[in-house]
């Protein structure tokens, strides 16, 4: 009977080692985002914006954990303050804790594509560019001329407008077909009462490159086939689509 008891004794612990084995183990993944999780789009990237003021960086972490600064070294916001994120898919949020776990700010992903990011945080909009990403081949003649030596650096964001009516524009991945549109998540940004419009179109003719630019009016902004119009935008403090440059085609002459 003592040799019965014995064993069962000893079953019995391994049986509660095991099962607090498997709990740690559980508890382990918890710490760090599944293959696939809603947020890979966040954590897959390298984010970094100008915001003419200074270079910023944000990290969203496998690990869940979060950073945000600025190339001359202080957090941006209350960053420093701050350990991990979460994000919800439904409403678009990204939510920061404190070193306690305790929730200490909200903020609102407003667009973004597999190249850029604009973001509500520390009660502005920051806009991002992911510099894993391949910019689209009319981005750096466009670039240069919109903001030569004219005007501050600022992020753009190459996207394609589906409609602007209202003061609000709909806008979408700047590679965007019309023939696989349910593939494209399409985001609608409120429009400054400020906005300026500008056209660009960049002809190369036997390996030199010619840009030239018009500025535009509301009324300008019009598409009669209502395909939309592909170009850069940037946003203001309060997420609005403060510049609207459209872009024309490449032509080359050999």
């Amino acid at each position: 009977m003592k040799k019965i008891l014995a064993v069962l004794l000893t079953a019995t612990v391994l049986l509660a080692g095991c099962g607090k084995e498997k709990v740690e183990t559980k508890n382990e993944k918890n710490t760090a985002f599944p293959k696939g999780d809603k947020c890979d789009f966040l954590i897959n990237a390298n984010w970094e914006g100008n915001d003419t003021q200074c270079v910023n960086v944000i990290n969203f972490k496998k690990d869940k954990g979060f950073s945000n600064w600025c190339y001359c070294g202080s957090p941006v916001g209350d960053a420093d303050l701050v350990e991990g994120f979460s994000y919800n898919d439904k409403d678009k949020t990204v939510t920061l804790y404190d070193d306690e776990g305790k929730e200490y700010e909200k903020g609102k992903i407003l667009y973004c594509d597999e190249r850029y990011l604009i973001i509500d945080i520390w009660n502005r909009a920051y806009m991002y560019e992911n510099l894993d990403s391949v910019r689209p081949e009319v981005f750096q003649s466009a670039y240069v001329e919109v903001y030569g030596e004219q005007e501050e650096e600022q992020t753009m964001a190459c996207v394609h407008v589906l409609s602007y009516e209202n003061d609000k524009m709909v806008i979408t991945g700047y590679d965007y077909d019309g023939d696989a549109k349910d593939m494209f998540e399409m985001w609608e940004l409120p429009v400054s009462a400020d906005v300026k419009f500008k056209s660009v179109t960049v002809t190369v003719t036997n390996g030199e490159e010619k840009v030239e630019t018009q500025v535009l009016t509301k009324d300008d902004i019009v598409s009669e086939d209502n395909s939309g119009w592909s170009g850069f935008i940037t946003v203001n403090r309060e997420g609005e689509i403060d510049n609207f440059v459209i872009y024309g085609s490449i032509e080359i002459w050999e």
